[in-house]
């Protein structure tokens, strides 16, 4: 799917839980809603959007939420003196959306017309209050002093989440 293309996907709403592109996170179900929405996006493009919001929200118009691409599943048996099925599944978050409109269908499949958002790649927040004496070339040392000088956090923080090295 294309940055800023718009496109129709199943939604699954949880709230509270907020996926980021890249996260990996597993999934059971044991709704049969879900499950059948499940069936069905397993049947065709593996993706469907995870949304979230407070469970009082009057509408999901307008949330940012995330692709998810489905990458291992597979059906629970059902227990015997209860009868209920589940569904596990493993994805991977991939993409952001702006959520522009939802419908359910005659399945009673939630889906969501989106509106795909392009990436963003942030800069070094310490690069306007960095000490130009420092810029050499590759100093990796200088740099660990410009973070250590300038933030709270442990440096080892910042070059966990350097994009430049994901």
């Amino acid at each position: 799917i294309y940055d800023n293309e718009v496109t129709t996907i199943p939604i699954l709403h949880y709230p509270h839980f907020v996926l980021m592109p890249g996260q990996i996170f597993p999934l059971t179900l044991f709704d049969p809603g879900s499950i059948a929405m499940m069936r069905n996006v397993l049947a065709g493009r593996k993706t469907f959007g995870m949304v979230s919001a407070h469970s009082g929200a009057p509408q999901l118009k307008g949330l940012i939420g995330t692709t998810a691409e489905i990458f291992e599943y597979g059906e629970l048996a059902p227990e015997p003196d209860i009868g209920i099925t589940g569904f596990k599944i493993k994805a991977k978050g991939r993409q952001r959306f702006r959520l522009q409109s939802t419908h359910t269908d005659n399945s009673g499949v939630k889906l969501g017309l989106v509106k795909m958002l392009p990436e963003i790649s942030l800069t070094n927040p310490f690069n306007s209050s960095r000490l130009r004496s420092c810029d050499r070339k590759g100093d990796r040392k200088s740099l660990e002093r410009n973070l250590r000088a300038f933030s709270p956090m442990p440096s080892y923080i910042y070059f966990m989440y350097d994009s430049q090295k994901l």
